[in-house]
């Protein structure tokens, strides 16, 4: 009896292979090249958003968050962005159009008349 699982190329966290091991299955994987790497995390990152948005109790939004955090952090580090420099993009653009707090939605954009 056939029982191979084709699940396609997808990126996985780094214990995933072991907790296959560990249910008696034997995962098939490769190391990605920097650029299938790259386009991996924005897949993976695509998944996640889409997750997350789906997402229907506070329990899920936490552990998507999570997941989508992770991955971000990959894709600064492959890119050569470390947290420090994150940290000021961040209080820069902060400081230049402010966060989400206030909840604004912007309806339209009206040119005054003449």
């Amino acid at each position: 009896m056939d029982t191979n699982v084709g699940i396609g190329s997808r990126l996985v966290r780094d214990g995933i292979p072991k907790e296959i091991e560990n249910h008696g299955e034997i995962p098939i994987t490769h190391i990605a090249s920097e650029e299938e790497f790259r386009q991996a995390l924005l897949e993976r990152l695509r998944e996640e958003v889409e997750e997350l948005i789906a997402s229907k109790t506070p329990e899920q939004v936490l552990e998507k968050i999570v997941d989508v955090h992770e991955v971000l952090q990959e894709i600064a580090s492959s890119n050569g962005i470390g947290p420090v420099t994150i940290g000021d993009a961040r209080r820069r653009k902060m400081l230049k159009a402010g966060g989400f707090k206030n909840r604004t939605i912007l309806e339209e954009v009206r040119t005054p008349p003449a």
